[in-house]
């Protein structure tokens, strides 16, 4: 994929995102949300199964299942529609995703620069402070632009 079309993909996505910080909190529910919605609105066992059109039992393993985080996506969503709630699955990012792909970008540029200037300095070829900063920018750019999958490829 273009470079540009993935980065606007990103800022798309951090767009969308944006009110990440109300949703980094929300915890599920010791009990799970099928038990906690299903209680606060006063529906029994029976009553949300009929609903469903399975067992009682059926509705206690959903829960226990829930509570040991083996449920599947579209049991939840099933259960949240017949108790007039809406499912809701996303993978939150702590921080946007362009932040989280250029500081993989500038971990990988500082790995290689670091590999790189150390075999310089050994070799008496080191350069000041400002050229290494200079250096690391350049390296960071031309990551950015030829390197953009493989730069998850690095463990640093």
């Amino acid at each position: 994929m273009n470079l540009r079309l993935l980065r606007l993909k990103r800022r798309k996505l951090d767009e969308k995102l944006s009110k990440r910080e109300l949703l980094k909190d929300l915890k599920i529910p010791e009990n799970g949300w099928i038990y906690e919605i299903r209680t606060a609105l006063n529906m029994s066992y029976v009553q949300i199964a009929k609903r469903l059109k399975v067992t009682p039992s059926a509705i206690k393993s959903f829960e226990k299942s829930e509570q040991e985080g083996r449920i599947s996506a579209d049991t939840l969503r099933k259960a949240a529609e017949v108790m007039k709630c809406k499912f809701v699955y996303a993978i939150v990012p702590e921080t946007s995703l362009e932040k989280i792909y250029d500081e993989q970008a500038l971990k990988v540029a500082g790995s290689i620069f670091k590999k790189a200037s150390h075999s310089m300095e050994l070799e008496k070829q080191g350069v000041d402070e400002k050229e290494k900063t200079d250096q690391l920018k350049d390296l960071y750019d031309e990551i950015n632009h030829t390197m953009s999958k493989k730069i998850w490829d690095y463990e640093i």
